[in-house]
């Protein structure tokens, strides 16, 4: 359970996380074990073992258990198959090894709630694979099926990332064309891969310079998050503004709202890229105090001037709230902001 917390995306250009890495084997060590020891009871019962002996599972306990020991195994290799640079050879390697054990799902789980659990995690592997055969054949297979709504919404965000890394940008439009789950409300996942959709077709439109387009989509994603964050855990909003982190390099200015630009500061502080992240404050600021919002422009411009003094960078922090509370000397922070800059430099 807790590999759940590295369920997040990665700034493009970063090696694999050692932290994600090591905590993955370690985890694939101990279910590998626990499948071991499910083997060795199966084969005890086998050879007419007594199922009611202290310390023993029942053959039908045992299996259960090996089908969530597989699922969970299946699930620690995506992750680490997700932890390298995407479409490198360790990457497919781990999503091999992924999709080896959610094959291996026994057939008496199929129906149940791990099957379908299975099912998304091994969309998820063929996705990383980049094998669109096989993920339209596993798309066929689960076709009219009475699938959980849960599962049918991961099943629908699974179609809008393949539609990314494929760049079919048409078919990305139709999914997220009204922004409607296969059943509202949105679930979790639904709604973060529509922030992923809205993302991706706002730097399809900028690289086309199609600036109105571009801010649109943007605008979409930031009203989604806004809309969503009172809803979601603490988990989902971080993993949104991980991925907004992601999709972050060099942003337009025209196109980037003080709410977008908050989030992505705040999924770039919680990666470590701090220098990135401060930019990130001091745009979300400029971007609220062209807007009018001076409120937003002090968070903006305080927090980073916070990250600045973490990183022993006095003077660059005296200098923005000097500059700030000289720009706007009414508003109710700006002694807190001139005071700040006054203690910073004294020697």
């Amino acid at each position: 359970a807790s590999l759940r917390q590295f369920e997040r995306p990665r700034p493009r250009n970063a090696a694999a996380d050692p932290e994600v890495l090591e905590d993955v084997r370690l985890a694939a060590k101990q279910l590998r074990q626990v499948a071991q020891d499910v083997d060795v009871q199966m084969r005890r019962l086998a050879r007419g073992g007594d199922p009611n002996e202290p310390g023993y599972l029942s053959n039908r306990q045992l299996r259960a258990l090996r089908a969530r020991v597989e699922l969970e195994l299946g699930r620690t290799y995506r992750i680490q198959a997700e932890a390298y640079w995407p479409g490198s050879d360790d990457s497919i390697l781990a999503a091999s090894e992924a999709e080896r054990y959610l094959q291996r799902m026994s057939p008496t789980a199929i129906g149940s709630e791990l099957w379908w659990e299975s099912r998304v995690q091994l969309l998820i592997c063929l996705r990383l694979k980049q094998d669109w055969t096989a993920i339209a054949a596993q798309l066929r297979n689960l076709s009219g099926q009475r699938l959980p709504k849960e599962t049918l919404a991961a099943i629908q965000a699974e179609r809008v990332r393949v539609a990314i890394v494929r760049e079919d940008w048409q078919q990305l439009k139709r999914l997220v064309a009204d922004g409607r789950s296969p059943d509202d409300p949105k679930p979790a996942e639904w709604s973060l891969a529509l922030v992923e959709g809205y993302l991706a077709l706002a730097r399809q439109a900028r690289t086309r310079q199609e600036t109105e387009a571009a801010r649109d989509w943007e605008q979409r994603a930031t009203r989604l998050v806004n809309e969503q964050q009172p809803k979601r855990s603490a988990g989902w909003l971080r993993r949104v503004e991980a991925q907004l982190a992601a999709a972050s390099e060099n942003p337009s200015d025209s196109t980037s709202s003080p709410d977008l630009q908050m989030h992505i500061a705040r999924g770039l502080y919680r990666q470590g890229q701090y220098g990135p992240a401060v930019a990130a404050y001091q745009k979300a600021a400029a971007h609220a105090l062209a807007a009018g919002q001076t409120d937003e422009a002090f968070r903006g411009t305080l927090t980073a001037a916070a990250i600045e003094i973490e990183l022993q960078h006095r003077a660059a922090a005296q200098q923005m709230l000097r500059k700030l509370s000289l720009q706007l000397p009414q508003h109710p922070r700006a002694a807190e902001a001139h005071f700040m800059a006054i203690k910073l430099a004294a020697p």
